[in-house]
């Protein structure tokens, strides 16, 4: 049985190179005839488990074919698998792909069935993708190189890989749960370069329907983070609208709240993203793009919602819950009420009694404030979808975000520094301006702006995490 295995394993993939060494022979482009190794190798994977299983000979003949497959695209060996195109390396990638799930399934042999859906939407999936894709009429580019009909097809047949799969191993994987792997592999196909989504593609939908088919129940929670993040952190680097450590701390923050809280707890996080973009450009209305955000930006606003995050982990509650929903109720509160309220034509410090300029620190506008409560709202109102959160939850949301985004407006007025520029006689918030030393004028020198919103977000998350307790 071993023996017929590897004669039968290494003779498939023998005949996929030759096939496209003939391919290109009698004159197809490598595009194409590179795609033919990339379709039929993913079928490789029945005849190894049919031989096989979850056993180390998988393992060899995978390691057989990468290197291989490297030495081919090393010296042109086989000119129907190389070129200089970007995603040239993809078959390599593939193999290697292979290999290391070969080696996880040794010791988680139940995926082994999952192993074969991320195989079969590489294959099949990513494969047509890169044949439909250059369809010339009426076909739309949609990101890069990658264009609608390309990813049309990668969606449809990794849907029919998984239905195909759940029908022949007899997995337990539900209709709209087979949509979001499919959907899942072809956002990894649209927005990866270089080849690497033979990679992604593999071994992220083999992990992803090995936990829909053993923990569909615990799964939909999870959806929506599973499809929007990757769009949503493409389309950040795309508006620079963080750096890139910006974008990582970011990342670890989506991470950590939606295994936490879920859809809902992601839904809170994207909005307060998205809402502080708009409320940016309304701000920088005479300016192109966004205002980049770094690390500390990132952390003064969502610090302390990982924090709760991780002890909801530990110890789950639903106070750790709606001190979340806090964090993110002032921070967003705070962030529209600066952005809209600078459109206003008086501003007024009600904590040191007089008008100030728009967008000093800690002063406030009757459409500022409203804005404020109207974002703490649209926070609570998220929150409400939750099963945790009860209708008198929400109202705490919205009450102490809205009260958090005023305090934050009182520390701003109080303790934030505030420097005047000797040279343009302007009032700003660091110590540097027109290239000279600023004067000190009122405020605590390392109170910033980062420290207020810290605070702020403080200041609303224990408050409800108190009446939380106390009621």
């Amino acid at each position: 049985m071993i023996i017929k295995g590897y004669i039968f394993g290494l003779l498939y993939g023998l005949f996929c190179i030759a096939l496209s060494a003939i391919a290109h022979k009698v004159g197809m482009k490598v595009e194409y005839t590179r795609k033919i190794t990339h379709i039929l190798v993913g079928f490789e994977w029945f005849i190894l488990n049919h031989y096989f299983g979850a056993n180390m000979h998988f393992v060899i003949i995978c390691l057989i074919f990468t290197f291989l497959v490297a030495i081919i695209h090393k010296t042109n060996l086989v000119p129907g698998m190389s070129s200089n195109a970007d995603n040239s390396r993809g078959t390599i990638y593939y193999c290697m792909a292979m290999t290391i799930m070969a080696i996880i399934v040794l010791f988680v042999p139940k995926m082994m069935s999952a192993f074969g859906i991320g195989v079969l939407c590489t294959s099949l999936g990513d494969g047509f993708a890169g044949v439909f894709g250059r369809i010339k009429k009426y076909n739309v580019k949609i990101y890069g190189n990658k264009t609608f009909f390309g990813s049309l097809s990668c969606f449809v047949f990794s849907l029919a890989s998984i239905f195909l799969f759940s029908q022949i191993y007899m997995l337990n994987i539900k209709w709209y749960l087979a949509v979001v792997i499919a959907l899942f592999a072809t956002e990894l196909e649209l927005f990866a370069k270089k080849g690497i989504d033979n990679i992604t593609i593999t071994v992220g939908v083999s992990f992803l329907s090995f936990v829909f088919a053993y923990y569909p129940s615990r799964s939909f929670n999870y959806v929506i983070p599973l499809l929007l993040t990757l769009p949503m952190i493409v389309f950040v680097h795309q508006k620079k609208a963080l750096s890139k450590w910006g974008i990582l701390v970011a990342i670890i923050l989506d991470v950590i709240a939606s295994i936490a809280f879920g859809n809902v707890g992601f839904l809170i996080l994207i909005m307060f993203f998205l809402g502080s973009l708009v409320a940016d450009r309304i701000k920088r209305q005479d300016k192109e793009g966004f205002e980049r955000r770094g690390v500390k930006q990132v952390l003064a606003n969502g610090a302390l919602g990982i924090v709760f995050a991780i002890i909801y982990l530990i110890f789950p509650s639903k106070a750790w819950f709606v001190g979340y929903c806090a964090v993110f109720a002032e921070s967003f509160a705070d962030t529209v009420s600066s952005g809209i309220g600078s459109k206003s034509k008086t501003t007024f410090d009600p904590f040191r009694i007089k008008c100030v300029e728009k967008g000093t620190s800690g002063g406030m506008s009757i459409i500022g404030t409203v804005s404020a409560f109207l974002a703490s709202c649209i926070i609570a109102s998220i929150s409400i979808v939750s099963d945790e959160i009860a209708f008198i939850d929400a109202v705490i949301i919205l009450t102490t975000g809205f009260l958090g985004s005023i305090f934050d407006s009182f520390l701003g007025s109080i303790l934030q520094a505030k420097y005047k520029c000797s040279v343009c006689d302007k009032l700003i918030e660091h110590g540097i301006h027109c290239d000279t030393t600023a004067e000190k004028i009122s405020g605590i020198r390392f109170v910033d702006n980062n420290i207020v919103n810290l605070l702020g977000t403080m200041f609303s998350s224990v408050l409800a995490c108190l009446i939380v307790f106390l009621i």
